[in-house]
């Protein structure tokens, strides 16, 4: 279960914390030069993180953190309406979906997830393109730590860095027809909805025989279009697979 003090004691341990950092890797990454790296990237737990649902978002990486972490908190459980970046206005709306039915319409998501960056430093000098792949390579073993004690029920990983951080394999073919089994009882619709699920849905490994369900999506700052594409085509079908999966699992 989680424990906020285990985080704390976690980024020290690993001199990885905002306002302490010393990563032990910092000398691999010169990978990522000329760019300016700016560090730390503590996760963003929600101040009502396991209230509902135990969800952590695996972001990139993220620009200079503050120093004052629970004004950060503060920030980002107050954010809200149009004048969100692409990023948190995606995150938004997907948190919003997850959590439907369990918060209120117009309560702010933000309190009620965590979000970790697969990446501990950040290529912060205004450029919009992709930092070194090395970053995620290296800090992958941090971002693995910071999950398991997080102990989420279901991980959402934005983008395919981050989605290469878990590694997951894809979700048992038996769940997939349970679950699409219990949604509709059509055929045809079972076999829509496990290929949607055979997409973005993967089974990142817990313990021997358990895995927690992970919902891949394209990152919400895409500038491809994919995360509109997503969220008008898949989104829907995806979330009624995922709350049908984590039922299963509680039940089981």
């Amino acid at each position: 279960m989680y424990s906020e003090i285990e985080l704390k004691n976690f980024y020290a341990r690993e001199s990885i914390a905002v306002g302490a950092f010393n990563c032990p890797n910092k000398q691999k990454c010169s990978e990522a030069e000329p760019r300016p790296l700016y560090h730390g990237a503590e996760a963003h737990v929600g101040s009502k993180y396991g209230e509902l649902f135990r969800i952590v978002v695996v972001a990139l990486d993220t620009g200079h953190e503050p120093a004052d972490l629970e004004k950060r908190r503060s920030i980002i459980e107050g954010l809200w309406g149009e004048s969100l970046n692409p990023h948190m206005r995606g995150t938004t709306e997907l948190i919003q979906g997850l959590l439907k039915g369990q918060i209120e319409e117009n309560t702010s998501p933000h309190p009620f997830y965590a979000m970790i960056n697969a990446a501990k430093c950040s290529g912060a000098d205004g450029k919009r393109d992709m930092v070194s792949g090395a970053l995620y390579n290296h800090c992958r073993p941090f971002a693995l730590q910071e999950i398991e004690l997080l102990s989420p029920q279901l991980l959402v990983a934005q983008g395919k860095k981050a989605a290469s951080v878990l590694s997951a394999p894809q979700i048992p073919l038996d769940d997939l027809i349970a679950v699409a089994g219990a949604i509709s009882e059509d055929k045809e619709i079972q076999q829509w909805l496990i290929s949607f699920a055979r997409q973005h849905l993967r089974a990142y490994s817990q313990s021997e025989g358990e895995y927690v369900p992970v919902l891949e999506v394209p990152h919400p700052s895409s500038r491809n279009g994919s995360w509109t594409l997503f969220k008008n085509i898949a989104l829907a079908p995806v979330l009624s697979l995922i709350k049908e999966l984590t039922k299963m699992k509680v039940a089981s």
